[in-house]
């Protein structure tokens, strides 16, 4: 390096040198990171220039040497092979400086110093060995750093530190009486243990060149010395942080004196270190590190011999030592934990009777406490110790045998887990009448517990026992075929239903790792699975029947598509395709009805591809059994019901079918509310093949519980009449329920005509009696069915008879007072079955008609004006929503009904009438009544002109034309923009329709159809100005297609719709002023009529509205001043008191 470039170097080192002492700590880090980045490049000479910075120096900044030796830490880690050795002889001279200048406790400078010499050690062992060594003179103590120092480099470079060690003890034994102060004695005692570790290293890379006598006897004198002083006058300290140095020294020290001089202090020693356990201030792992030191076995001292008290002792001090749940915020106690059983895996080994007896004592103790700390031992010891698993597991095994029957704990059962994984494991539970023990981790995977237990105490239980379960099925290769008999066998048993998921995942895992084991035993299947597969097949198809449960719906599923070719070697391939098809579903979180349908596809697929009428048989007999057998929750024996009833479409034996066909219809005879959804689509399924026999039995269950019902006497005398009455009630509204599912699902004709004849008759009588909600809803759901059923089957002269007193009997269900104030809720219903009574029959009455649509816009509208009132007043949200789904629901279904109103009456009548009937909801003041007006107002149209046929029949002219827009056109200045949007698209049809009479063809680029699109693109505005000139230009496009003779009726109806409010005036003046002013010429013969219906629309609203009709009056003077003029003096003068 050229001088300027070292010139420049040192004062660029020099400044950052005297910057790195900085009171803000940014600073220093940024100056020690420039610092370290320099060194790394130039090590020497950034040394050397710290070196003679550090000469200059009388009195150092201790920040600013701190951050130094840092660097020159870091320096000397990453680049010590650089170093030069003069460059290392100096920094070795500076740092012993740094380290010993200072007699008082300086770590940062002094231990950072230490870590410096350390790192060079790697290089120049030699140079720092021997200047550390030269510190310690006969005639005074040295500074502590030193003697840690060097137990340090005992601990990184242990061979090449070994040759030495004799030399430094003897340097460091003669100023053992010299050591009082604390830190000094740490420092010693802590280079004794180091150095001590180092010799047994040393010792035990040489154990098989049977060198270790030689080796200890080098330096059993020393380390005699110094484990009696340690031992008898160090360890029993006041000061706790010596004591623990000490104890850290005198494990590794024990190994290293003679072994006489062991055994006659050993008993002493064990008992003296366990009464340092009454010492809190004392750390106990240092104390437990140096017991498991003493008892662990070594080749330096072979045989441990203790007395059968301190045995006792021992056992008895660390079983108390012992955590029952570690917590893992204080890491001090966890490694003592650990360390304590360490000690016992040392002690099982070396005194395995009195220890591992004592410990199975402890596992019959009363104290729940006392078990669970024994059960945590010999679980480790299961793990750890060789000698337990051949001479004591299985006298662990029977006793575990008693404690899963016995325990009740939920911190016990997690800790009997564990056991039984570590058995497992060490291959300890191999005979099936211990491997059944593992059934106690599979209950417990979905164990509820007491309520006096905490969930998430329960949670923690059953991901213990999930994880351990699926741990073992993945790694405990030796088991497999056990376990998989195991698991599949539970997955048939009742009590370990809840842990069905959690099997079913081990079941797939052992079945996709496990392909060679069942190769071996393919020629040996049969005898292989001690369950049957079909069973296992029906109890994961009735357990999957909940969409809310993702996880165990995906884990049977995917289970099922492993287990596929175990059930039939047909369903192996479909399958795959069927259940990845369910598995997409899965997490969409799918509605209960579409889940369940697509599991009675699954069943049917199974089916088809079986091909075979015994398995269906044998399923079904399966399925039954479960149902007659076991207590299931509503939804899993409804759709196991509903299984039945696929499996009865598929048999041919006609005694099974009826078994089969009993046991669904008997579930009708007592039925919870919540079963009765599930069973009725049972029936239903069941109805497609067995029609006949399943109405005559739905009619026989209702004619018995009617005759129930009516058993006055019996209601009287039973006590629980009231009960029984509900009971009854039910009842009637499964078969209620039923017959509606019969209708959907069955064809035959016959069917159809005896629920047209006898059932709708029953209907009838339930409406008019003004039935509670639940029966109500079920019946007109039932007469929906029904007249839906029997649309189609009219050409087989399948007729319902009774259709308008049906139907006037479901419109009164709008004012049923037994419904609860539900009445909306049946809104929708009413609808659809409002439509498909009428659908039956051809040609309905006007008078039929406009009942019913009066009915349901009174009903419909009338709800809605009170919706926002009502429901902001209660502030329920929930039911606000589902209120306004509901009527949502409702004018959809009624626009369906009014198209097919349209549908069976296509004459302006019927557009004359319906009109009529929305007049007062197209003025209502509520915006969205007016909105669904306009919209059921574009229905009628729409289907109008999509069904209407001109022939000689229908009119021949579009006579209203003029009044419909007149009254119509006014909406284009409603306050509510959607409202405007809906008129301008009634414009444009009731226009189509007038050239659908005219025989005109509406194209593609139609100017007037594009000028109102264009109008309905920028309606949109609340500006009272542009409203006007907008419904100007509405005028412009439409007043060419109106007719001459329309124009009285366009005017007219205008007016009637003219009142106070300022959009509506604004709008039909303008409306009104455009018109006159483009037709004018043409309105001669009407002046005196015009004139006098603006006069009178003028008397009838405020000055403002007044006002504004004088526009359109003015306009029309202007055409016909004198016709105008003597209107006007033909006028009375009002007299205004």
């Amino acid at each position: 390096m050229s001088s300027v470039k070292s010139d420049c170097l040192k004062d660029t080192v020099t400044v950052l040198i005297n910057a790195i002492g900085d009171s803000d700590n940014t600073v220093n880090n940024v100056v020690i990171k420039s610092l370290t980045k320099i060194a790394n490049v130039h090590p020497n000479e950034v040394i050397e220039i710290f070196c003679e910075f550090y000469r200059n120096t009388v009195k150092s900044n201790v920040t600013q040497l701190g951050n130094i030796v840092k660097v020159l830490e870091q320096t000397c880690v990453n680049q010590v092979k650089k170093l030069d050795q003069k460059v290392a002889g100096e920094l070795v001279n500076a740092m012993l400086r740094a380290m010993t200048e200072n007699p008082s406790y300086e770590p940062i400078v002094q231990m950072g110093a230490s870590a410096v010499l350390v790192a060079i050690s790697h290089e120049y062992l030699d140079l720092v060995l021997r200047s550390l060594i030269n510190q310690m003179t006969p005639a005074s103590l040295p500074h502590y750093t030193i003697a840690h120092t060097l137990g340090t480099l005992s601990a990184v470079n242990t061979h090449a530190v070994v040759p030495h060690v004799k030399e430094i003890l003897c340097k460091m034994l003669p100023l053992l009486p010299l050591v009082k102060p604390d830190g000094v004695k740490q420092a010693f005692a802590y280079a004794f243990g180091h150095f001590a570790v180092a010799v047994s290293e040393q010792i035990g890379d040489n154990v098989e060149n049977d060198n270790i006598t030689s080796i200890k006897e080098n330096f059993v004198t020393e380390f005699s010395i110094v484990f009696d002083v340690l031992y008898n006058q160090w360890l029993p300290s006041h000061e706790a942080k010596v004591s623990e140095s000490v104890l850290e020294a005198l494990g590794p020290i024990t190994r290293l004196i003679p072994e006489r001089q062991f055994n006659e202090t050993v008993n002493k020693f064990v008992l003296s270190l366990l009464s340092l356990y009454r010492k809190p201030i004392i750390n106990f792992y240092c104390i437990s590190q140096c017991i498991s030191y003493l008892l662990s076995p070594s080749p330096l001292n072979p045989k441990l011999t203790l007395n059968e008290s301190v045995i006792n002792a021992i056992n008895s001090v660390m079983f108390n030592l012992v955590l029952l749940e570690p917590d893992y915020d204080q890491p001090h106690t966890v490694k003592n934990h650990f360390e304590v059983l360490r000690c016992f895996d040392h002690m099982a080994g070396q005194f395995p009777d009195q220890t591992v007896e004592n410990l199975l004592h402890h596992c019959k103790n009363n104290q729940e406490k006392e078990r669970m700390k024994a059960v945590i031992i010999l679980t480790h010891l299961t793990t750890s110790s060789q000698t337990f698993i051949e001479n004591f597991a299985p006298k662990f095994v029977s006793i575990l045998k008693v404690m899963t029957t016995m325990e009740q704990g939920i911190k016990m059962k997690k800790l009997l887990v564990k056991a039984i994984v570590g058995l497992v494991y060490r291959n300890c539970i191999m005979a099936p009448e211990d491997f059944s023990m593992v059934e106690f981790i599979i209950k417990h995977c979905s164990y509820e517990g007491p309520p006096n237990v905490s969930k998430a105490e329960i949670m923690d239980l059953h991901d213990t026992c999930k994880s351990s379960l699926i741990l073992m099925c993945n790694t405990v290769t030796s088991v497999r075929t056990q376990l998989r008999n195991l698991l599949l066998t539970a997955l048939t048993v009742d009590d370990f239903t809840n842990s069905m998921s959690t099997v079913c995942h081990c079941l797939t895992s052992l079945l996709q790792n496990n392909s060679d084991v069942i190769a071996d035993e393919q020629s040996d299947k049969a005898n292989d699975f001690q369950c049957s597969p079909d069973l296992v097949f029906i109890r994961c198809l009735t357990y999957i029947v909940d969409p809310d449960q993702p996880d165990i719906n995906k884990n049977l599923l995917i289970f099922l598509e492993e287990f596929s070719g175990d059930v039939h070697k047909n369903l192996k391939n479909s399958w795959t395709i069927e259940i990845q098809r369910l598995l997409k579903f899965v997490e969409k979180n799918e509605s209960k009805e579409q889940w369940h349908g697509m599991l009675l596809d699954l069943l049917v697929s199974a089916v088809e591809q079986v091909n075979s009428n015994k398995w269906v048989e044998t399923i079904s007999t399966l399925i039954s059994q479960q149902v007659l057998t076991k207590k299931q929750p509503p939804m899993i024996k409804g759709v196991s019901l509903q299984y039945l009833a696929i499996l009865s479409c598929h048999m041919t034996n006609a005694a099974i079918i009826e078994s089969v066909l009993k046991i669904i219809l008997f579930a009708l005879k007592s039925i919870p509310m919540e079963s009765v959804d599930y069973v009725s689509k049972a029936v239903g399924i069941a109805s497609r093949e067995h029609g006949e026999f399943v109405l005559n039995e739905i009619d026989a269950t209702y004619k018995e519980n009617e005759g129930r019902r009516g058993n006055k006497l019996l209601n009287f005398l039973s006590s629980r009449s009231s009960k029984t009455e509900a009971e009854l009630g039910v009842v009637k509204y499964a078969v209620i329920t039923c017959y509606g599912k019969v209708a959907r699902d069955c064809l035959d004709v016959h069917v159809l005509a005896r629920l047209g004849d006898n059932v709708t008759s029953i209907l009838f009588e339930i409406l008019k009696t003004n039935p509670p909600f639940d029966l109500c809803k079920a019946s007109v759901t039932t007469l929906y069915e029904i007249g839906k059923a029997l649309y189609p089957a009219s050409h087989h002269n399948v007729t319902l008879r009774n259709r308008w007193q049906l139907l006037n009997a479901v419109l009164e269900q709008i004012y049923n007072n037994n419904l609860e104030k539900r009445n909306v809720e049946l809104y929708p219903i009413i609808v659809k079955a409002s439509k498909a009574l009428t659908k039956l029959q051809k040609g309905i009455l006007p008078e039929e008609r406009n009942t019913i649509l009066r009915v349901l816009f009174n009903s419909i509208f009338g709800e809605l004006s009170s919706f926002k009132r009502k429901y902001e007043i209660e502030r329920n949200e929930y039911k606000n929503d589902l209120l306004a789904k509901t009527l949502n629901d409702s004018l959809s279904l009624l626009h369906e009904l009014i198209r097919e109103l349209i549908i069976q009456s296509t004459c302006l009548s019927t557009i004359d009438d319906i009109v009529t009937l929305l007049f007062e909801w197209i003025r209502h003041e509520n915006d969205e009544i007016r909105t669904a007006a306009m919209l059921i107002v574009q229905v009628v149209f729409d289907a109008y002109m999509k069904n209407v046929k001109l022939n000689y029949e229908t009119p021949s002219k579009f006579g209203q034309m003029g009044y419909l827009l007149g009254v119509f056109a006014p909406g284009v200045a409603d306050t509510n923009f959607p409202v405007r949007l809906s008129t301008v698209d009634c414009i444009k049809l009731i226009i189509q329709i007038q050239d659908l009479y005219e025989g005109h063809t509406i194209e593609p680029d139609d100017e007037c159809m594009a000028n109102l699109s264009h109008l309905q693109n920028n309606i949109l505005t609340n500006d009272l100005n542009m409203i006007s000139d907008y419904c100007t230009k509405l005028c412009d496009t439409i007043s060419p297609k109106i007719p001459h003779l329309h124009t009285m009726q366009f005017i007219e109806s205008l007016l009637q719709g003219y009142d106070n409010q300022e959009f509506r005036s604004v709008g039909i003046s303008s409306l009104l002023d455009a018109f006159i002013v483009k037709k004018g010429q043409d309105l001669f013969q009407s002046i005196e009529r015009i004139v006098e219906v603006l006069l009178l629309t003028m008397d009838e609203v405020n000055d403002e509205a007044r006002v504004r009709l004088m526009r359109p009056l003015t306009s029309l003077t202007r055409h016909h001043s004198n016709a105008v003029t003597a209107v006007l003096l033909a006028q009375k003068i009002p007299l205004r008191p």
